[in-house]
């Protein structure tokens, strides 16, 4: 009995622990931003070390997260509803964003759940999506010229709108390259040619980062169901780095 006990203790111990603390971990190395979205308020804060930024939640409605609260994003989707912070810390490739999420809405239209993104630039994205058809995707759009409208993108095979907490990473190597992982597994990986358009060269020049819908020049697609945390990293995290943070979820 006692040595159960223990064990309870010891695993609780681990999922409360501190970012700080967390952060001392190779794994957390290069995060420059983390919404741990537990605050229960209109203003949520990325808590990286170092950061000041902040993000407004336009309704302030919270569900039970995995661990603690989490964003409740609304059945149907509405794009009124969602976090807005106008500053982007992504400005070199490679480059990671994680969430973790959990819904069992199936949309008609693709659903996004965190995006890096430019207000003025149609042509530049990088995101983690769900699909028309329930599937955790990645996608990107660094774009000039041609018709603007080319999304590159990798998707799972498998249907994640199940009512299950999901951890989806999605690794940008390049304006045309980029690797999809879910719940601690290799999806997919692309390299993309640039179709109507011609791949920016350089860095990504966001400026904003959104989460529960696309942000672009008018807000679009969003998303419908529970998000429990965002993260971003300014390197690619290695397949080990990601199992080690979907178990950091569990």
């Amino acid at each position: 009995m006692i040595r159960y006990l223990l064990i309870f203790l010891c695993v609780c111990s681990v999922q409360a622990m501190p970012l700080a603390q967390r952060q001392q971990s190779s794994l957390w190395s290069g995060l420059v931003s983390h919404w741990c979205l537990n605050e229960g308020a209109v203003t949520v804060r990325d808590s990286a070390i170092g950061s000041t930024r902040t993000g407004t939640l336009t309704t302030n409605t919270w569900g039970t997260g995995y661990i603690g609260q989490a964003v409740q994003f609304p059945s149907p989707p509405n794009v009124g509803f969602n976090i807005l912070c106008t500053t982007s810390p992504i400005s070199v490739f490679p480059f990671t964003i994680a969430t973790r999420f959990n819904t069992s809405y199936a949309n008609s239209t693709a659903e996004y759940m965190f995006t890096h993104g430019n207000t003025t630039n149609d042509a530049l994205f990088y995101a983690l999506l769900i699909n028309t058809s329930g599937k955790l995707t990645m996608g990107f759009r660094n774009l000039t010229g041609g018709s603007g409208g080319i999304i590159s993108q990798v998707t799972n095979t498998v249907i994640c709108t199940n009512g299950l907490w999901h951890t989806g990473v999605g690794i940008f190597y390049q304006t045309n390259h980029m690797a999809l992982y879910q719940d601690g597994a290799f999806v997919s990986s692309n390299i993309s040619s640039a179709g109507g358009g011609s791949f920016i060269v350089g860095a990504p020049p966001v400026d904003n980062m959104t989460i529960g819908c696309w942000r672009r020049t008018t807000l679009l697609l969003p998303y419908s169901g529970l998000i429990d945390e965002c993260d971003t990293w300014n390197r690619a995290l290695t397949p080990d780095e990601i199992i080690q943070l979907n178990n950091s979820f569990q």
